[in-house]
Parts: C-alpha cells; structure tokens; sequence
C-alpha cells in the first residue's frame, strides 16, 4: 500500500516536486530543481475544491503564510513544502480516495524516505478563519509537532 501510496504522491506532485511558491527567473527555477529534497520532509497539503469560495481561498492562503512565515529555512531546503490540491480534479482522484476527502481539508504529511509514513487532518481551520493569528499558530503547532517528532530531520537543519 505504501508504494502504490508513494506513486500517486509522486505522480501528483505531492513528493519530490519544487516548493509551493513559483520562482520569478528562470535561474532560480534551475536552482529550485538541484534542491533535492531531504530524507525527511512535513507537507502542508491543502484540499480544495475547483471554484472556490472566498473562505477556502483565504484558507490556502493563510496556510501557504504561516508555513512560509514560520519555516523559512525548511522550505529553502526542502524540509517543509506547502501544496494545494484541487480535490474535484479527476487526476487527484487516487488521493482524495486515499485521504477521504469530500470537502475542503487541510492535511499534514510526514515523509520520510520518499514515503509518507503518517497524516493527520487539521480540521480546525474552518474554526479560525476569522482569526488570523490563531490559525497560523494552528498550522504552524502541527508541523512544528511532526518536525519536532523527526530526530533525523532537525539535525540535517542545524
């Protein structure tokens, strides 16, 4: 199950692909693609739908900035990475079986060795969309949590 798992992820963009902001050179383009990502990584993955509501907008929105305001050194290396995912796509389809997603869901992913080897959903978000700050801090105490509980990844960032 995991290596099928690690095919969609891979085919999907959700491992091994560039980091969620898009370079404005093509330079930096070409140094986005010699990062490699590490063994270890936490992969913000937003789920929504594909005409979005005001609400679910500012939720990718939000999510990309608390992990781009709180990570900044993790994303230049890889070791966090944001992704949205449009759920209704018919080429998501295989993930958003896996992860059961009906409806616009925010999930973290722990992978480690180019296999995602847990997730949770963070179902709260809709609950903070009207505070801002709370919902950063949210986002960011449930990647904190993964990266914190990944030995071999806080020592490859010091």
């Amino acid at each position: 199950m995991q290596r099928i798992f690690l095919a969609i992820a891979v085919s999907c963009g959700l491992v091994c692909t560039a980091t969620a902001q898009q370079p404005t050179h093509k330079t930096e383009t070409l140094a986005q693609e010699q990062v490699q990502p590490p063994p270890n990584q936490v992969i913000a993955v937003y789920f929504h739908r594909t005409q979005r509501c005001p609400t679910c907008k500012r939720i990718g929105t939000m999510t990309q900035q608390a992990v781009t305001k709180g990570f900044a050194a993790e994303l230049k290396t890889r070791a966090v990475e944001v992704r949205l995912i449009d759920f209704e796509d018919e080429k998501n389809s295989q993930l958003t079986t896996y992860y059961k997603i009906k409806s616009p869901t925010l999930i973290l992913l722990d992978v480690n060795d180019a296999k995602v080897t847990r997730w949770k959903a963070m179902p709260k978000i809709w609950q903070l969309i009207g505070r801002p700050e709370a919902f950063e801090d949210y986002v960011r105490q449930g990647v904190k949590s993964y990266l914190s509980e990944t030995p071999t990844l806080l020592e490859a960032n010091r």
